[in-house]
């Protein structure tokens, strides 16, 4: 699967301005399970974001530290 930095950019953004509540919440509207899972996942491994993998999918518990530093600097 190729990477759509527009999804990156929108997982990022969606994960920063979750509740730190411990749930899982659904986070990008109007694109596949699977494209959310690989991107999630991707960032997990990138360390934006902490994520776990349930098996066909990856959830988004937190964005990291690293991910907030580059969601400031892709903004400034």
């Amino acid at each position: 699967m190729k990477v759509d930095v527009e999804l990156v950019r929108e997982v990022l953004l969606k994960v920063e301005k979750m509740p730190f509540d411990g749930a899982f919440h659904d986070i990008v509207d109007g694109r596949s399970q699977n494209e959310i899972a690989y991107h999630v996942m991707i960032l997990h491994e990138t360390e934006f974001v902490e994520a776990m993998d349930l098996g066909p999918s990856w959830k988004p518990i937190r964005l990291t530290y690293s991910g907030h530093q580059f969601l400031d600097a892709a903004s400034g």
